[in-house]
C-alpha cells in the first residue's frame, strides 16, 4: 500500500514510519525542506496538499502533524487554527478526491474534563483553543469525507531524544537535579507512543472505520504518573513536588478529569493498551538502544 505520513519527523510520526514501512510504500512529509528522505508539505500553504497527492497517489494518509502546545496555541489562534483544522481539511478535501482512506488523530481535550475518561459517545465541550481545533476538526472530516479513522489518544509519552513528552520532561529535570513541579488535579491515561503507533496499523489492517478511543488503561494524575516515571528509571522521587493547576499560571485552561475509556477499541478490534509501567519499560528498553 502507498502510505502517506504527513508530521513524519514528529514525536508519533517516526513511529508510524518505522511501523508502516515493513510491509508499506512509504512516503514521510513534513514541513521542513530539504530533509533527506521526506516530502516537503506545510499545512499553512494552500495548493500543497493537493500536489502532494497528485504526485505521489497514497491509498492512505495518516496526519499525526498538529501544533500540540496548548499555551502556544492559546496565545496564537490563527496559526493554530490553520495548521489543526484549515489543514486536515485540505488533507480530507484531498483524499476524498484521490481515493484515499484518512487516519486524524486526535485528543482527550475536546472534553471539558468535568467528569472523564470518556467514552466515542460522550459529549463534547473543550475549554481551550487547542481542544476547539481539534474538535472542529474531526468534524470536518467526518463532513468531507466517507473513509476515515479518527484517533483520540492522552498524554503521548516514549523516548525521544530531545523531546518534550512528558516522560522525557521528568526524566532530563531528575538527571540535571531540578525540581519537578507535578500537578495532582489534572488525571489522564497516559499512553505509550509505540503502542499507539501498532494500535494504528491493527485498526487499518482490519479495515476499522470511524471514531475510537485509544489510550493507556491507568488514570493517573501528573504527580502519580511522574513518581512511575521516577520508580521505573530509578530517579530521586524527592525532587517530585506536588502541585496545583491554578499554581501554575498557565494562558490555556485544563481539563482535570480528561483521560479516555477504550471498550469500544476492546470490544470492536479485541485490542488492549498498555499500562504505564510497561510503557515506561518499553520506553526504557528503548533508551538503552
Amino acid at each position: 500500500m502507498r502510505v502517506l505520513i504527513i508530521g513524519a519527523t514528529g514525536f508519533l510520526g517516526k513511529s508510524l514510519v518505522e511501523d508502516f514501512s515493513v510491509h508499506n510504500e512509504v512516503f514521510a512529509a513534513d514541513k521542513y525542506e530539504n530533509v533527506r528522505g521526506t516530502h516537503y508539505i506545510d499545512l499553512t500553504k494552500k495548493g500543497l496538499v493537493e500536489e502532494t497527492f497528485s504526485r505521489l497517489k497514497p491509498e492512505l494518509v495518516l496526519l499525526p502533524a498538529s501544533i500540540t502546545g496548548v499555551d502556544y496555541c492559546q496565545r496564537n489562534q490563527d496559526a493554530a487554527w490553520r495548521v489543526n483544522t484549515e489543514g486536515p481539511k485540505d488533507v480530507a478535501v484531498a483524499a476524498k478526491k484521490h481515493g484515499a482512506f484518512m487516519v486524524f488523530y486526535s485528543t482527550d481535550y475536546v472534553f471539558d474534563g468535568g467528569n472523564g475518561p470518556y467514552t466515542e459517545e460522550d459529549r463534547t465541550g473543550p475549554i481551550n483553543f487547542y481542544g476547539k481545533t481539534k474538535l472542529e476538526a474531526e468534524r470536518i472530516i467526518q463532513k468531507e469525507i466517507r473513509r476515515f479513522l479518527i484517533i483520540r489518544t492522552c498524554s503521548l509519552y516514549g523516548w525521544e531524544k530531545g523531546g518534550f513528552n512528558y516522560a522525557m520532561q521528568v526524566l532530563n529535570a531528575s538527571e540535571d537535579r531540578r525540581i519537578i513541579r507535578a500537578v495532582n488535579d489534572q488525571f489522564g491515561t497516559p499512553t505509550y507512543v509505540k503502542n499507539l503507533s501498532g494500535i494504528t496499523l491493527k485498526l487499518i489492517s482490519d479495515g476499522k472505520e470511524g471514531l475510537f478511543h485509544a489510550a493507556g488503561p491507568d488514570y493517573l494524575n501528573r504527580a502519580e504518573f511522574a513518581r512511575e516515571i521516577a520508580s521505573v528509571f530509578c530517579l530521586d522521587k524527592g525532587l517530585i513536588v506536588e502541585t496545583a493547576t491554578d499554581q501554575l499560571g498557565q494562558p490555556a485552561a485544563r481539563p482535570k478529569k480528561g483521560g479516555l475509556k477504550t471498550d469500544k477499541l476492546e470490544a470492536e478490534a479485541a485490542l488492549k493498551t498498555m499500562c504505564v509501567r510497561e510503557g515506561l519499560l518499553a520506553m526504557k528498553t528503548m533508551r538503552g538502544r
